[in-house]
């Protein structure tokens, strides 16, 4: 499961080629037609990846991927939580795959492709402490 997947590259591109299923989700449906090209073996949903929960209901996800999906538009309260939500949809040998920014702040604006975009993001510690505290091993 692919959270913010965006254009569906490199996560569900991958994950695809390698004859894996996998479903993106995003909130955009200009973002989920170019995935669609780009990955056509793969599921796309489009959705707020907060929260987003399949079908197929709690604790049945063999791995969820989160790819820079998480810094622009959320606060980090958003982020702890996220990551308790994304616990609860994995299997217990599940694997979480998260990648951000390493920087501090709660609603910082950065500029982002010629706009100002509020961000939010965590210290690598502080990233792991919450990922520790939502009941992840790392």
């Amino acid at each position: 499961l692919d959270l913010g997947c965006g254009i569906g590259v490199p996560s569900c591109k991958l994950l695809s080629e390698a004859g894996l299923p996998v479903t993106g989700v995003d909130i955009s449906s200009t973002m989920l037609s170019h995935a669609r090209h780009s990955v056509p073996r793969a599921e796309f949903i489009e959705a707020d990846m907060l929260p987003h929960v399949p079908d197929s209901g709690a604790a049945s996800i063999d791995a969820v991927v989160v790819y820079f999906s998480m810094i622009g538009h959320v606060g980090q309260e958003d982020i702890r939580n996220f990551f308790r939500h994304a616990r609860a949809l994995l299997k217990a040998d599940g694997i979480f795959i998260y990648a951000s920014a390493p920087l501090e702040g709660d609603q910082i604006l950065a500029r982002w492709m010629d706009r100002d975009v509020p961000c939010s993001s965590f210290t690598t510690e502080d990233t792991l402490a919450e990922i520790r505290a939502a009941g992840f091993e790392v």
